[in-house]
Order: structure tokens, then sequence, then C-alpha cells
């Protein structure tokens, strides 16, 4: 048998003709683009179910194979205190009466799920293809067809369908969603007759950690990844060093961690833990971004690198005992970059480094008169093209290790010379349209984050004002929105450690999830409000950390953090 197809065509044209009906407590976050779910039920006995590999699948791939396992887990993971008191709540009348006739008959079972899918491919990337279909129950049956009309979508009672193996974990985890355990002393679960169409509006759906301010632990850093697999996110851009520490191990400038990190023994992440933190995301097909911040945010890398910040100094021009951003005056500098970010490229599979590039103050460098007699020999005027100068030598040498980078906006205000698959990075608010437009208007491709700094609260309900910030909502041309290949999430670390990181950031940053996935349509607040809720609870009994969402109320697992 050959490996079906997924029509796209063929799917669109048949939901958008038949009608949608949903059963309210089924929701899926995010939205995916199509879907029918239907008021059939089937009933799904923990101990006899499976996932299979359709005919002509890719077999002994690592992602998909160990994917079953951990689904088989979390999906089958038993109910928790309270959830026997409080399911109802969560069920419709209609499924209430379903699961008793199905209990008692059996006449809808379902006892596997076969995934077909063509590519396994050894690192998630951009562009990546997410797409895939789910179908729970015929096909026919669920768009109301004829059956003759069936389309060739393999003759299992569940199937998912997808190209490569990131499109598998993405219907894995909508198909995750759609069962549910209406008691915890049953092994029976329930999932309703479904078919599903989905992949992301946006190739780039992150999530940004900053584990300089405070040191994350890995454990967390992995809870956090656990739960963007949740939202279907797919960048984890680890902002790893600045200021106030270093903790990043490296092997061929040691003194940089040793003498840079909090503690050089507890607050720092080995190279053993880094690439068991990029082994982990793999898995997920989530994508692991560093981001080594410079000129600026770098006085910690001063403390094990010699003569590599800038020195400041008085009205006088005496040397004091203070620094400033890197020092681009001397070769020394770029000598140390190059062999820094050849051992990075080593250590980071994927294809992008975030290079930084903001918020560099430039009054260590104005008061120097080493830096100023070099601005003198270069012919630099202006002290802001001295910055360029500097991020122009380091993107040369980042463009020649074959890696591509990301930049914050400030490097293109600055004129910097940017290679056409340069990501920039917008950040700054409120006005961030204004440079959206720019950015795209110049060419580049943008990341929009500016409207998602988590980090930031106020007492209420806040999320609402993350979902409805929608990046090509700016003046441009179409070409130019094209130009947006998404944004992400962020929460700097300032007054967050790793005891509240989690419920800072879930379910908050679910919504920015549904933006950057969902159809540009999804803007309906009052059904986000409730699907949120759910998701709430669902990541909840899962064992994700979160804060309430929609101030009072309750899950049946809230007593799972007692």
């Amino acid at each position: 048998m050959a490996l079906p197809h997924i029509s796209l065509i063929f799917v669109c044209a048949y939901i958008s003709s038949h009608e949608i009906i949903t059963v309210s407590s089924q929701s899926i976050w995010p939205e995916p683009q199509q879907k029918v779910i239907k008021q059939d039920v089937y009933v799904i006995d923990s101990n006899n179910f499976d996932f299979v590999l359709g005919p002509d699948s890719s077999s002994g791939c690592d992602v998909v194979d160990l994917a079953f396992k951990r689904y088989r887990n979390a999906i089958f993971r038993k109910g928790c205190p309270g959830w026997r008191a409080t399911w109802r709540r969560f069920l419709s009348h209609t499924q209430r009466r379903h699961h008793r006739s199905n209990a008692r008959g059996g006449e809808l079972r379902l006892q596997n799920l076969t995934v077909y899918y063509r590519r396994c491919d050894a690192y998630p990337e951009n562009y990546m293809d997410e797409m895939y279909t789910l179908s729970i129950g015929s096909v026919a049956r669920a768009l109301d067809l004829d059956v003759n009309d069936e389309p060739s979508y393999g003759s299992s009672p569940a199937s998912l369908i997808a190209n490569s193996a990131w499109g598998v974990l993405r219907g894995l985890e909508t198909f995750s969603q759609l069962v549910y355990q209406p008691s915890p002393s049953s092994n029976d679960f329930y999932i309703n007759g479904s078919f599903v169409l989905d992949f992301p509006r946006f190739t780039f759906r992150g999530v940004m950690l900053d584990t300089a301010r405070h040191f994350i632990p890995i454990q967390i850093l992995k809870q956090n990844l656990d739960a963007m697999v949740m939202n279907k996110m797919n960048v984890f851009h680890w902002h790893i060093v600045d200021d106030q520490s270093f903790p990043y191990e490296s092997t061929k400038f040691p003194l940089l961690h040793e003498k840079g990190a909090y503690d050089r023994e507890t607050h720092v992440y080995f190279q053993r833990e880094i690439a068991d933190v990029i082994e982990y995301a793999r898995l997920r097909g989530i994508r692991v971004i560093p981001e080594f911040d410079s000129p600026g945010h770098t006085l910690s890398w001063g403390n094990g690198q010699k003569d590599l910040l800038s020195v400041c100094h008085d009205d006088e021009g005496r040397p004091k005992d203070e620094r400033g951003p890197v020092d681009p005056s001397k070769e020394s500098t770029f000598t140390f970059l190059s062999d820094f970010m050849n051992e990075v490229k080593d250590v980071f599979p994927d294809r992008f480094i975030h290079l930084g590039g903001d918020e560099v103050d430039f009054t260590c460098w104005l008061s120097n008169p080493d830096i100023q007699a070099f601005m003198d020999q270069m012919n630099i005027t202006k002290i802001e093209k001295l910055e360029e100068y500097y991020m122009n030598r380091l993107v040369e040498i980042v463009g020649q290790m074959n890696k591509s980078y990301i930049v914050w906006q400030e490097v293109l205000d600055n004129n910097v010379t940017l290679k056409k698959d340069t990501l920039i990075n917008v950040w700054k608010s409120p006005v961030w349209q204004d440079e959206m437009a720019k950015v795209t208007n110049a060419g580049y491709q943008a990341i929009l984050s500016s409207p998602w700094y988590l980090n930031y609260i106020h007492y209420g309900i806040d999320w609402q004002a993350f979902y409805e910030a929608e990046p090509t909502k700016f003046n441009g041309t179409d070409l130019q929105k094209k130009l947006v290949v998404g944004g992400s999430a962020c929460m700097w670390s300032e007054f967050v450690d790793g005891s509240e990181i989690m419920p800072r950031l879930w379910p908050r940053a679910s919504a920015v999830a549904e933006r950057l996935w969902s159809s540009k349509d999804t803007t309906d607040l009052d059904s986000a409000r409730t699907r949120i809720k759910h998701h709430q609870c669902v990541m909840q009994r899962r064992g994700i950390r979160v804060e309430p969402i929609n101030g009072p109320g309750f899950c049946p697992c809230d007593q799972t953090y007692v």
C-alpha cells in the first residue's frame, strides 16, 4: 500500500462545506486550522491500545518511536485527587450519555492509532514540515460524506498522516488533547469521532528564557520544553549569558565560566547538560538557538577574558576600575570572538545563532582615549558607527562558519550590513508596528517579541492582550507581511528564578502560541477564554506548574501541587 498523501485542498474544501459539530470539552490548543468533532464516542482501553506504523511509513526513527512511549504515558496518566468528584463539570450531558451506552455495549472501540509519515530528519530546522491530518473514525463519517467519497487516507479506524516526523509530533499532541478520562477507577478513556487538518501559520514560534540574571536548573528548562510541546511551540531561544553571570561552560576558554558564573560548580551549564537539553528538545521537535549577546551585556565575560572589555576613564582621562562593552579597537577581540563562536557552532546544531546587539551604552567607549584614537584612525566620526564596525566584524565571523544569525532590532537601526537571511528580532515598545514595517521594508525577515514580554505582570487578567497582538498588523505590503516568520514569548529573569518561572510563563505563553500557530481569523476571545482555561487544566494534569489564567475557578487536579 502506498503511503497516503495529505490533500490540503481536498480536505479544506470538504470541511468548509460541511457543518462542524463541536463538543465544548473537546478543545484543542492551539486551535487547529480546520477541525470536525462529532458526538459519537470511541472507548479506548488503556491496556489494549497502541500506536502502529502504517505500510510504507518510515521506520527506525527515534523521534517517532520515543514519542509513542511518551504519549502513551501522557494520555493514560491516571486521574488525580479530586478528579472523580469533578470530571462531570468538564463533560457535556451528551458525552456522559454516550459513555454509559458505550460502556454497556462497547460498539465503538479504538485499539490503535495508525501513523503514516515519510521523512525522519535528524534535527528540527527552519521551515520544517509540521503539517498533519488526524482522523478518528471514518473520514467520510466525520465529514458527513457518502462512503464512496471516502478519500484515500488509509483503512484504519484512526489514522495520523504527516509528511515528516515533526508533523507526527504535532498530531500526537492533538490526539492526546482529544482523549479524556471520565473516571479514575476505570482503564477506559474516551475520544470523539474527529477529523483535524492542521499546520502552523508561522514557522518560528519561540520561548526566550534568560538564564543569566538567575540560574534556571536543567530540570526546569526541560519542564518548559514539555510545556512548549503541549502548545506546539518549536524554538527555545536560550539567552544563556549576560552582564550578571556567564553560566555557559566553554572548553576553549574555561575561565569564562570559572570566573563569570555565580558559582563555578553549581551554577554552570556544563557541556554534557547542554547536549542533554538539545537532545531533549530535538526529540520534541524544538530547535535550541543560543544567544551570546554582545558588545553590550558582557560584563561577566570580562571576569575570565583579559582585555576583552573597554576600560572606562574619568573626565581627566584617567582609567577607572570600571568596564564597559566589548572593546572593538583591539584585534585580539575578534581573534577571541572567532575562536569562541567556532566552539558555539559545534555545540549548538541549529543553523542560527542569536548575536544580540541591543542596548549598547556608549559612555565608556566615548571616555576611552585609545578607542577615540582608533576611531580617528578608521575615520569613524560617530559612536554609532563604531558599533556598526563591531557588528560587521562579528557577523562576518559567523557568516564564514556557515551559520545564519538573529539580531535585536538596534543592529538594523544602526545600519549594520547584514545578510538577507538575517532574522531581525523586534522587541522595543510601544510602537513595534513601525519597526516591523521598517524591518520588512528593508527586505529582512522579522520575529516579533515586543508585545510578549511575559516577565511584566500586573494584578488581573493579562493574557488577552498577548492574544490580540497580531504580528502582521502594521502598514506594509502583502510581500512585507510574508517576511514575518513568527515571534517569541520572552521571560527575562531579573525577578524570576526556577521556583516560579513555570507558572509565570504558563499558560500566559499559551496565548502567544495560539496567535502564532492558528489561523489569523482565530480571534474570538469568548471562545479562547473557555478553551485556555480548559488547557490550563490539561497542562496541570500533565504535571506542568501553571497559574490560574482567568481569575477565580478550579481544575480537577488542583491538589497535585499540595
